[in-house]
């Protein structure tokens, strides 16, 4: 789906859409991302599971990009959010900008309703 907004496009990506790049393997895990899962010890299972199981719980617009807060679980159920957005280089492709634990209140009450859904 795409909404034009004066001559610019703006792309609006769904859970939906991720899962199917995942599947297409066309979502790059971005450096940043991939030394956030190396510190935080998440693996690439872990995402995977993350954006099988997860939801799109916010958009946000910075530096001209829309980005989207996936908040899910990973394998070993324990939360985990993603920051995903449309790759600037490869615009088919989806890109994982980030990887972290939620540990603000904002995100507990959505992982723990996905802890139910997902066990």
């Amino acid at each position: 789906m795409q909404t034009v907004i004066g001559a610019m496009e703006k792309q609006i990506i769904t859970i939906e859409a991720i899962r199917e790049k995942l599947f297409l393997q066309k979502v790059k895990v971005l450096p940043h991302a991939i030394e956030s899962m190396f510190k935080r010890g998440y693996t690439r299972e872990d995402l995977i599971h993350a954006i099988m199981y997860g939801e799109i719980t916010t958009e946000q617009f910075i530096y001209g990009q829309n980005r989207y807060v996936v908040e899910s679980v990973d394998v070993d159920f324990n939360p985990i959010v993603l920051i995903v957005t449309q790759d600037r280089e490869q615009p088919d492709f989806y890109a994982v900008i980030t990887v972290f634990p939620p540990i603000k209140e904002k995100f507990k009450h959505r992982i723990n309703e996905q802890r139910k859904v997902v066990a």
